[in-house]
């Protein structure tokens, strides 16, 4: 029997709670889908793959009513933090291509493009 893992969220304080997003880990079945890192700021919450994980983001930058979920073209992402030094703030992502690079998303986690070698 397989078993899956989903977000849960709660707008009463925890009095009940309902699913809020896509599955986030499938036992055995999709290891690419697997997450092991969480991260959030202010009304954007993204999780990913981490290292040993599958090769995919996670994002919903409207508090977790929407999530959209991008597979990574290159290995990682070993960690994804929000730029709020570009406007609009973007979420970053640290990749390995052969070597240390920097993959961002404008379009809050739809598509991810390779911007540098670190």
């Amino acid at each position: 029997m397989q078993s899956a893992q989903y977000p849960a969220c709660t707008t009463n304080g925890g009095k009940s709670w309902k699913i809020c997003g896509p599955h986030l880990h499938v036992a055995a079945a999709n290891a690419p889908d697997v997450v092991t890192q969480l991260g959030a700021h202010g009304s954007t919450y993204w999780v990913y793959s981490g290292p040993g994980g599958g090769g995919s983001v996670v994002v919903s930058s409207d508090a977790g009513k929407i999530w959209y979920r991008a597979r990574m073209p290159f290995h990682g992402p070993y960690a994804v933090i929000k730029d709020d030094s570009t406007v609009p703030p973007r979420l970053i992502a640290f990749v390995w291509t052969g070597s240390s690079a920097i993959a961002y998303t404008s379009s809050n986690g739809r598509a991810w493009s390779l911007t540098k070698t670190i």
